[in-house]
């Protein structure tokens, strides 16, 4: 999918939903930023001041998701979970098992 690019531009307080476009040198200030999980998007020295960040939709659904794991399945939801964010630490997630992490 070919990103839409938004170059050079300022945002202030609006709601920006990030899907579809590739964000480059931009400023969005006091600004709702918005992950709906329906595409993909990116930033490239971005600014953000004071902004509030939000999921909605199938990205909403996956933290639900995710909290029900850890709250749900005791101590092994918890380490699943732990070991989901390990791997986004890592950088390394598209198309990856995700392992328990170790005892």
């Amino acid at each position: 999918m070919d990103l839409r690019v938004v170059k050079g531009k300022s945002f202030q307080n609006q709601r920006v939903i990030m899907r579809g476009s590739r964000y480059e040198d931009c400023t969005f200030i006091l600004c709702h930023m918005v992950y709906d999980g329906e595409g993909l998007f990116s930033f490239d020295n971005c600014t953000f001041v004071e902004c509030n960040w939000s999921f909605e939709g199938a990205a909403e659904n996956t933290l639900e998701f995710l909290a029900a794991l850890y709250v749900g399945l005791g101590y092994e939801g918890q380490q699943l979970v732990e070991s989901v964010f390990a791997s986004i630490r890592t950088g390394k997630v598209k198309d990856q098992m995700i392992p328990l992490l170790p005892h």
